[in-house]
């Protein structure tokens, strides 16, 4: 599952790109409900993935590449902060808490780095606090 979620997310971002004009002014929900959708699954994948040795079969520079859209996005979900916000927020956070592991978080802070928009850092920095809050709350390292 986790394969067609990063290729529907790379072909989403492609055509965001595309029209780099229109989103960056507009909601990602002038796409529909794609993304919300799309945010809505990757969230939910990620957190029953939890619960299963499975996570060990999916590759991790999948999980990498799904983690680098989902922080590309944030350009365009930033815009008109709101309920597609919060949905990225989910869909990476989930991730990160489903797949935690230290190279993974310092993939997400160079990511950050690299980021022009105070907006998406300021939304990278809010998700990483609030996983390292649910990871305490679930009891430690789930990772």
């Amino acid at each position: 599952m986790f394969r067609e979620l990063l290729s529907l997310s790379r072909a989403g971002l492609k055509k965001v790109e595309r029209y780099d004009d229109f989103f960056s002014s507009a909601s990602l929900y002038a796409d529909g409900m794609f993304w919300y959708d799309l945010f809505l699954v990757i969230s939910a994948a990620s957190r029953g993935i939890m619960d299963k040795e499975a996570k060990s079969e999916i590759p991790q520079d999948l999980i990498y590449d799904l983690t680098d859209i989902l922080i590309q996005i944030i350009k365009y979900s930033a815009v008109h902060p709101g309920d597609i916000t919060k949905r990225n927020h989910e869909a990476l956070g989930n991730t990160l808490l489903a797949f935690y592991s230290k190279d993974l978080v310092k993939f997400i802070r160079k990511k950050k780095n690299a980021i022009d928009s105070k907006a998406a850092k300021d939304f990278i920095i809010w998700t990483l606090k609030r996983v390292e809050e649910v990871k305490k709350e679930i009891g430690g390292d789930h990772g």
